[in-house]
This record gives structure tokens, C-alpha cells and sequence, in this order.
């Protein structure tokens, strides 16, 4: 399995936002984006 950074965004007042990726396995591609929810649900 190999890690490796899909997206970067440069941040002015934080660290750099990253969405990192896994690469794994062999045959057809396929894709799963699996992200957080935060807030105050409002």
C-alpha cells in the first residue's frame, strides 16, 4: 500500500491542507472518498 498526498491547499494561518490518498492492490480502478463533517449542524 502506498500513501500519497491527492490534493494540497497552501494555508495563510495554519499547516498546508492535505488529502491523502492509498494506493493498493492490483485489476479494475476504483475509488472511495471517505471525508469528516464538523461544524455545529446547524
Amino acid at each position: 500500500m502506498n500513501k500519497r498526498i491527492i490534493y494540497e491547499m497552501k494555508g495563510l494561518y495554519r499547516d498546508d491542507f492535505r488529502v491523502m490518498g492509498y494506493e493498493f492492490g492490483e485489476g479494475k480502478e476504483s475509488l472511495c472518498i471517505v471525508g469528516n463533517s464538523r461544524g455545529n449542524g446547524a
